[in-house]
């Protein structure tokens, strides 16, 4: 159930061994290294999902059903089934301390402005939501693509009507910070610049629930579409971002009787999805699910891809989520 580090013997190349360092050495917690080299040892670079839950629980952590899902989401968001020493740091950077990390987990995936793993892109279109009339001051808090372990929030300026990306800093003492002001929380942070009107309310409930729905497979081409749902039985299917169109709209890519389909589907301001195509039922009205249900015949199981976040190939989401911009210095206003 533990992968050990390369070693040299093992025929690794020297970029995959690197240096003769303990494994925990990128644990920067001192309780959480402990934790890690008394379950898993100190060469052990990762470890199965389940003795890792194991584990947890062992040393005193609550574990119900719904924190192991969160965990197990934000640590193994490639559904791999392990849990690797510098994802478990990564994720220590941002709910630390050790000890109260399931705890600041839980709060802050339950915030409806909490959207996980997004890059630049896809955060500018769930904002967008709105269309052809998106709220300024609308927001939304997902993890930094380009950083690990930070956080970012993305909103649309009331000034200017744009997207506009800023960074959430952390410290080792389990705070945040943004323009050198510490906060608490991320909670703490946003309520204070939704006081100074710099921030307004999340998307709308549906669209969290597309992120979190186990067909979302963020911006894909419909060739990287093709190329996941190639093995797949008939019926399975996945929704995305299509990358050649701009707006809210989502294309629906599954597989039918004669190969893969790729169906454009919108969804009005009423919350009605509708798709355009003959092949699919009348449009239906409220959660994307239930467009699912409506269209049992042809879409009959989710093919998630998971890896768009972090496997695929970002380099031009990597560019954009790096152009960070300072939100408005509340103090300034004072």
């Amino acid at each position: 159930d533990t992968v050990q580090k390369p070693s040299a013997a093992s025929g690794a190349s020297s970029s995959e061994v690197g240096e003769e360092i303990d494994i925990v050495a990128v644990l920067d917690d001192a309780k959480a290294a402990a934790f890690w080299r008394e379950h898993f040892g100190a060469t052990a670079y990762k470890v199965a999902l389940p003795q890792f839950m194991r584990a947890m629980r062992a040393e005193g952590f609550a574990m119900d059903d719904t924190v192991q899902k969160n965990l197990a989401d934000v640590l193994d968001s490639a559904d791999t089934g392990f849990v690797n020493a510098y994802k478990f740091g990564n994720f220590l950077k941002g709910f630390r301390p050790f000890a109260m990390c399931t705890v600041k987990l839980m709060k802050v995936v339950e915030e409806n402005y909490f959207f996980g793993y997004l890059t630049s892109g896809e955060a500018a279109r769930f904002l967008m939501a709105r269309q052809p009339a998106p709220v300024r001051t609308t927001f939304l808090v997902r993890f930094s693509q380009s950083k690990p372990g930070h956080f970012a929030i993305a909103y649309i300026d009331g000034a200017s009507g744009k997207v506009v990306h800023s960074r959430i800093g952390n410290t080792k003492s389990g705070t945040v910070t943004m323009n050198n002001t510490e906060f608490a929380s991320i909670d703490a942070l946003v309520r204070r610049y939704q006081e100074e009107n710099v921030l307004g309310s999340p998307p709308p409930r549906d669209a969290r629930d597309v992120r979190n729905h186990l067909a979302y497979s963020g911006d894909l081409t419909e060739a990287e579409a093709d190329d996941i749902l190639s093995d797949q039985p008939i019926g399975a299917y996945l929704l995305r971002f299509d990358t050649s169109k701009s707006g809210y709209d989502f294309t629906v890519s599954y597989v039918a009787d004669g190969g893969i389909e790729h169906v454009n589907v919108q969804r009005s301001q009423s919350g009605v999805w509708a798709a355009l195509s003959i092949d699919f039922v009348k449009p239906s009205t409220g959660t994307f699910d239930a467009f699912v249900h409506a269209n049992a015949t042809l879409l009959r199981q989710a093919a998630h891809y998971s890896g768009a976040f972090f496997d695929r190939d970002t380099t031009q989401s990597a560019a954009l989520d790096d152009i960070y911009n300072e939100m408005p210095d509340i103090h300034a206003r004072q």
